[in-house]
């Protein structure tokens, strides 16, 4: 059933895409008042190109990482720590790589768009058939392997700062050592039996002074460590949301969803690449982090694998289909 419900989403991508690029491939162009160059591209064209790289980026980013090491990052973080922190560490990473990847590929742009143009179809049809590679000889237990990967990686990197923090920390004796106070000598009267502890002696003025000094120690040591477990849980949080996004930053780059990505800012809309690419960025990073290991066990890599394979193919046909001047 979920094989065949992928199947669908494939084939409504193809479809919505294909409806897109036949649209403004073969709508009729209104005659224009005005012959200027100024005038001569249309704002519709303008917002067609912005809703064709939306839509290409939001299906390459989504097939590309449903299964990908980027989402088990998540989907174990998410198992561990707050989930909002994890997708706010992982989708800031995942963003800022989008519009990086994009910001190259419209450098790019500056090259002639014919040549951009049909260099990056040959690319999405590489892209295609190592996926469709791939998945063909892809063994059907892979995403249960890649997510037993990312979980020893994670552990062997909590075990290294855990080793750290410890080799940091002082010594717990010398700690509860410095934090006590030896007890004060009882006074001769005390000592002779003459008074009780409890009872007032001459001068109990002069010895209510330490009593009150001890008081307002004692007061300022559990100021202090209010202040400091404030402190604590602030780092904890910071250091969630920098691993979060550290970790999604470094499996990300050079991944195909950035190739891809630097792939179809040379030939789409910039900002629609930039708007699609993080917006299926968000939904599988949040996909991951509220039901990760769920979708995880039940998602078939090796399907989303070739349904992926032949996403990139179709945009590397498409191309031969729609030239670079439609």
């Amino acid at each position: 059933m979920l094989k065949k419900r992928s199947v669908c989403l494939a084939l409504a991508v193809f479809l919505g895409t294909v409806a897109v690029s036949v649209a403004q491939g073969h709508a009729p162009v209104p005659p224009s008042p005005d012959p200027s160059p100024a005038s001569t591209t249309p704002r519709a064209a303008i917002q067609g190109s912005f809703l064709q790289g939306f839509l290409a980026s939001l299906s390459v980013v989504v097939v590309s990482e449903l299964g990908d090491k980027t989402f088990f990052i998540a989907a174990i973080m998410a198992m561990k720590h707050p989930r909002i922190i994890v997708f706010a560490g992982a989708i800031s990473a995942l963003v800022f790589m989008t519009i990086l990847s994009a910001a190259f590929g419209w450098i790019a742009t500056v090259i002639p768009r014919v040549y951009t143009y049909y260099a990056s179809a040959v690319l999405f049809a590489i892209f295609g058939i190592k996926m469709l590679r791939d998945g063909w000889k892809m063994d059907p237990n892979e995403g249960q392997e890649e997510l037993e990967e990312v979980q020893s990686e994670l552990k062997r990197r909590e075990d290294q700062e855990a080793q750290k923090e410890r080799s940091n920390s002082p010594d717990a004796t010398s700690v509860v050592t410095s934090g006590t106070q030896s007890p004060r000598p009882p006074t001769p009267e005390v000592e002779r039996g003459r008074v009780s502890p409890a009872e007032p002696v001459a001068g109990s003025s002069a010895q209510s002074e330490p009593l009150r000094e001890e008081k307002e120690e004692t007061l300022d040591m559990l100021e202090q460590g209010q202040v400091e477990n404030r402190r604590r849980k602030r780092n904890a949080v910071l250091k969630v949301l920098l691993q979060a996004a550290s970790l999604t930053f470094l499996a990300e780059w050079g991944d195909r969803s950035q190739l891809a990505t630097v792939v179809l800012a040379t030939r789409e809309h910039a900002v629609g690449v930039v708007v699609g690419g993080s917006l299926g960025h968000a939904l599988c990073t949040g996909l991951a982090v509220i039901g990760g290991r769920m979708v995880a066990a039940k998602i078939s890599v090796r399907t989303v694998t070739i349904i992926g394979g032949l996403v990139f193919l179709f945009f590397a046909v498409s191309a031969f289909f729609i030239g670079p001047g439609e």
